[in-house]
């Protein structure tokens, strides 16, 4: 729902920022749309200033650099941001998904159903001593499968709130208020300006309430 919500603000502005300009508010629909590139922008603007007081502090800036940094800038283009939000969603459902697994098959070994006669019983009642080894390495195989899939889904829902951070209060933030000031200058308001107000504040809201939650600090790397 997340992932979706920023994509979905996304688009909303961009059809409002093409209905203004539609009807011949070209100043509304200019900034409008300008709006949707100030986290590119400011991580672009934040990339080059990094790279540049590492230069002058003598560090050096490797291409290796230069090309995270590239990737990093490009993730925030508008176009590009829908596509980026997908592959957060398909990472987190596989990580997800590896998660229940293992998790599903720590509770099979605590309840099993017995397909003769239905019953349930413990499935760690059949372990002997000729299946021990064979037990033993399917759960210490499941625990490295939780533990990697535990935190590969941290680190890219780590990812996803630093992208957010831009993009909730570099874009929705001031969109929210930039429509809401227009809607008060005309004194009506139009279905695709509900919208487009909606989902801004609701997208600021919530990211604003996961970035303070989930997002790393100095002190987690996740």
């Amino acid at each position: 729902f997340s992932v979706g919500l920023v994509t979905v603000d996304l688009g909303s502005d961009g059809t409002q920022s093409y209905i203004y300009l539609e009807n011949g508010d070209l100043n509304w629909g200019y900034s409008t749309i300008t709006i949707v590139f100030v986290p590119f922008l400011t991580v672009l603007v934040s990339e080059i200033l990094k790279h540049i007081i590492r230069k002058y502090q003598g560090e050096d800036v490797t291409m290796q650099d230069l090309l995270k940094s590239l990737k990093l800038i490009g993730r925030h283009f508008p176009l590009v941001q829908p596509f980026v939000h997908l592959s957060y969603l398909i990472d987190l459902k596989v990580t997800g998904d590896q998660i229940k697994r293992s998790l599903k098959f720590y509770k099979s070994l605590q309840e099993k159903v017995s397909s003769q006669s239905g019953t349930k019983y413990a499935l760690i009642d059949d372990i002997n001593d000729e299946n021990r080894i064979d037990y033993q390495n399917d759960v210490k195989q499941a625990a490295k499968e939780y533990v990697k899939a535990k935190q590969r889904y941290l680190k890219i829902m780590t990812e996803f709130q630093k992208m957010k951070l831009y993009e909730a209060f570099g874009e929705s933030a001031p969109q929210a208020a930039f429509q809401i000031g227009i809607v008060l200058q005309i004194g009506t308001i139009s279905p695709t300006q509900i919208f487009s107000i909606g989902t801004s504040l609701f997208s600021l809201t919530l990211a604003a309430s996961e970035i303070l939650l989930m997002m790393a600090t100095k002190d987690k790397p996740v």
